[in-house]
């Protein structure tokens, strides 16, 4: 419980210092990541489509929800990707190009090495 107080107050701390624009910005980004796991926007590209720098929105990024935009998109890729395994029964070529590896082995290196984190935290 005490871990879950500290949490929230860490929370509302990093969300008070943002202007209300900037969080907007900020969620349509990973937005847009989610929409577009398979083709998404480059880092320039999204921040264009937000309307900021590519610094900012990396630094900005990086501070609200305490991991890069590259981190970010690698994870929902690969739990998306683990649904369509494991859920949807879909093949590795397939999931590959759902999540937008262009190679079925690039795919898998990376599968494996998110997985073997996760073991490993």
């Amino acid at each position: 419980m005490y871990q879950f107080e500290q949490y929230n107050e860490k929370s509302e701390q990093v969300v008070s210092l943002f202007h209300e624009e900037d969080v907007q910005r900020l969620e349509m980004a990973r937005q847009i990541l989610e929409q577009r796991i398979a083709n998404p926007p480059t880092q320039k590209e999204l921040a264009a489509e937000v309307l900021t720098s590519e610094s900012k929105l990396r630094k900005d990024f990086k501070e609200y929800f305490s991991v890069t935009i590259h981190d970010y998109l690698t994870r929902i890729r690969m739990e998306k990707a683990k649904s369509y395994l494991l859920d949807d029964k879909m093949t590795v070529y397939e999931v590959a190009l759902l999540t937008g590896y262009g190679h079925q082995n690039n795919f898998s290196s990376a599968f494996k090495n998110t997985m073997e984190s996760r073991r490993a935290n």
